[in-house]
């Protein structure tokens, strides 16, 4: 990004990001972009980059998105064996691998010694003897360090006559020995070759050097100590105090000195070891993973002509896989004619993408002459890829950011297929995470998406176990439940608050639709009702949860009544005015006083009330008639009858007889056809208003009433004892009318 085409700093919500770069792209040229989020939300941390590249065909439409290496910062993320890549160099190079050899000098003394051993081998050869005094050399390829310069005799070079073969001599006793060495160091030997240069000396008598190796410089304008220093040598020029000594230098022609060894005296042994280097004759490049794909085509390669001879060659192998991290199979094998042409292009429409959606190129490239690797020009695949769909709320967002527990959260985000090529039917999937990390997981499969197709999803969540906020994460294409190369923007994540109900629930108690107060005689078969009502208009009453009955007995025997009891009819809530209904209809055989305990909440787990609700009541199984009074008595506009009945039965009659004090009947008031009756103890709705049979007003004064009554079976029913006879007389009781 040195060279930076367009720069441009983009405002967006997020989600996709479309931008059009302001170029005009060139053909078969390769283009690098780079995105970050602007410093601001880096937390310091500066730009944060995502890099990525692409290869601009111009006879390809938008739709033809294939796969390209075409340039150095594109081909070194593939994998390198033996080869050597550089995103900022055009070439490769073959790797280098290390030779060992040692010079092992001294004055002759015998066929092994002095010694030249090239990994491991003795070579006499490289002492000939060619020169009794002298200096000797070899030059070593840096490329293949098996290839030696060869001398081929006849004094060329300067050498001495007999001298032939990989080794060059030089009578240094001589100057023009010693200028011929000079020039063939300067000028034969090519630049990066190695180069071994050693003492000879057949006997101690024999000085390889004297005096003239100083007395060079005024007749050549430099010494051989001078060109040697220039090649790196730093202890070359010890040899004009110590004399005709052992002496190894070993260096590269124009880089510099790779080991240097100087005895001390003529009598010494110097071993000197050297390790220089040479390329590989072989190497291999591997492509990053291709695919996934639907269709393979073509596979096209070109490579660079810089560095192709005859002695090139390349083997194409191509590996497939279901997955990017699944064994590798090969596949197809070919032998590519880059010596004849730099351009291949292979069809590999016969590959099926259902059993190897993902391939990898391997290149082998091999040139055991030269040892030049062709550098890759470009690697172009063809086929047709997969969707990629992503979820982008800018086409379509809406979600609540808080609720009320209970509420149904909806969610709905829009949905696009990035590519050209159509999908299968989309699933997404839904969860919501609460604090403990508990997941509600919903999924939802779309319709078939078209390349470049959009469209919407929803969710809705009920809440009501929802205890705590909720983490949202909404999943396109979960799991990859069909074959998609970018996963990393199938997600969002968004949260809800969830806020409780804080009020308890009402609860009331019912017997026989009426509220009783304790110790209130009702029927021994009542129907008693508890309505529960919360004002949470969400989390409706619909079940019996956190709702707990039990009944004491006169005995003082305690039932559990459970909610799934026979006697137990529950019904739940159905409207925002959030009203439960629990009928209990028991058939109650004991005679006394009854105590029951109920014990209820909402569905926020509010309890109703700080104590259980508790109603005492009196039952007596008989079927009874108590004491009718009046109420108000006396009274002026008219009056109330209160009755009290037991058992579980009505009476097939019950009338009340007006009476002068005399005893003749003025008005005869039949109840049961009058007045909705009840067991226990009721005021009557009904209402007498001092009127006679014919509906004239009665005079004031004292009137007497009678009650009579008949059970199914004609019988008159027995009396009950409610603490008022003291008020009657031959069961007859007194009403006044004061007007």
């Amino acid at each position: 990004f040195r060279d930076i085409l367009a720069s441009e700093r983009i405002s967006s919500p997020g989600s996709v990001i479309r931008y059009r770069p302001a170029i005009s792209p060139a053909d078969s040229t390769t283009y690098y972009w780079r995105i970050s989020p602007d410093t601001t939300f880096t937390e310091g941390a500066g730009f944060i980059w995502s890099e990525s590249s692409f290869t601009w065909l111009a006879d390809r439409t938008v739709d033809q998105i294939g796969w390209a290496m075409a340039d150095p910062g594109q081909t070194i993320a593939g994998e390198f064996v033996n080869i050597l890549g550089d995103s900022l160099e055009e070439n490769w190079n073959f790797r280098q691998t290390v030779t060992d050899f040692k010079i092992t000098n001294a004055v002759f003394r015998d066929a092994l010694m002095p010694r030249y051993e090239w990994n491991g081998l003795t070579y006499r050869t490289q002492f000939p003897w060619h020169t009794r005094s002298g200096l000797q050399l070899t030059v070593i390829d840096s490329i293949d360090n098996e290839r030696w310069d060869f001398n081929p005799g006849g004094g060329l070079y300067g050498t001495t006559p007999r001298s032939s073969g990989d080794v060059f001599s030089f009578d240094t006793r001589t100057p023009t020995g010693r200028k011929a060495l000079m020039d063939f160091i300067e000028n034969e030997i090519d630049l990066g070759k190695y180069v071994a240069l050693y003492s000879a000396q057949r006997g101690s008598s024999i000085e390889y050097v004297n005096d003239g190796w100083l007395e060079d410089e005024s007749t050549y304008g430099q010494t051989l100590f001078d060109v040697l220093e220039r090649e790196g040598a730093l202890e070359i020029r010890d040899l004009a105090t110590l004399g005709s000594v052992p002496y190894n230098f070993v260096f590269q022609k124009g880089i510099g000195r790779v080991t240097e060894d100087v005895a001390a005296s003529q009598t010494d042994t110097i071993v000197t070891l050297a390790t220089i280097r040479k390329n590989w004759p072989e190497g291999t490049w591997r492509s990053e993973s291709i695919g996934p794909a639907t269709q393979w085509n073509s596979i096209s390669t070109r490579f660079d002509a810089g560095a192709v001879s005859a002695s090139d060659s390349c083997r194409l192998l191509i590996s497939g896989a279901a997955t990017q991290r699944g064994e590798r199979t090969l596949i197809e094998e070919s032998v590519l004619p880059i010596s004849a042409t730099l351009a291949s292009t292979l069809d590999i429409s016969a590959i099926s993408p259902m059993t190897y959606p993902f391939l990898w190129v391997e290149l082998q490239l091999f040139d055991a002459a030269e040892r030049t690797v062709p550098t890759l020009r470009h690697l172009y695949v063809d086929f047709a890829g997969i969707g990629d769909v992503t979820i982008n709320p800018n086409l379509e967002y809406a979600a609540q950011d808080s609720l009320q527990r209970g509420e149904v959260y909806r969610f709905t985000t829009g949905y696009e297929n990035l590519s050209a090529q159509p999908m299968d039917s989309v699933l997404f999937e839904f969860q919501a995470i609460d604090v403990a990390n508990n997941t509600t997981t919903l999924y939802q499969r779309k319709a078939p998406l078209e390349g470049r197709g959009r469209g919407t999803v929803s969710f809705e969540l009920p809440t009501d176990n929802s205890t705590s906020d909720l983490r949202i994460q909404v999943t396109a294409n979960p799991n990859n439940d069909q074959p998609e190369e970018i996963l990393y923007n199938n997600v969002l994540t968004t949260g809800v608050g969830t806020k409780g109900d804080p009020i308890a629930p009402d609860a009331k108690l019912f017997f026989d639709g009426q509220e009783i107060r304790d110790r209130d005689l009702v029927s021994s078969e009542p129907e008693i009702l508890l309505r529960l009502r919360d004002n949470d208009p969400q989390l409706l009453l619909n079940d019996t949860i956190g709702m707990n009955i039990e009944l004491e007995y006169p005995s003082g025997n305690r039932e559990r009544i459970y909610l799934g009891d026979e006697r137990i009819e529950f019904i739940p809530a159905t409207s925002t005015d959030n009203e439960a209904r629990v009928f209990f209809r028991p058939t109650l055989t004991e005679n006394g006083l009854y105590k029951i305990n109920i014990e209820a909440q909402d569905r926020s787990g509010n309890a109703a009330g700080r104590l259980a609700l508790q109603q005492e009541f009196e039952v007596i199984t008989e079927q009874q008639v108590a004491n009718v009074l009046t109420y108000p008595n006396p009274f002026s506009t008219q009056t109330h009858f209160v009755y009290t009945l037991t058992g579980n039965q009505l009476p097939e009659m019950f009338r009340i007889q007006i009476m002068t004090v005399s005893g003749r009947v003025v008005r005869d008031i039949d109840l049961l056809a009058v007045e909705n009756l009840k067991i226990g103890t009721h005021r009557t709705n009904f209402t007498w208003d001092g009127t006679d049979e014919y509906g004239d007003m009665l005079a004031n004064g004292v009137y007497l009433y009678r009650v009579i009554t008949r059970n199914n079976e004609g019988g008159e029913l027995d009396q009950y004892d409610n603490g008022t006879d003291q008020f009657f007389a031959n069961k007859l009781g007194k009403v006044v009318i004061l007007r």
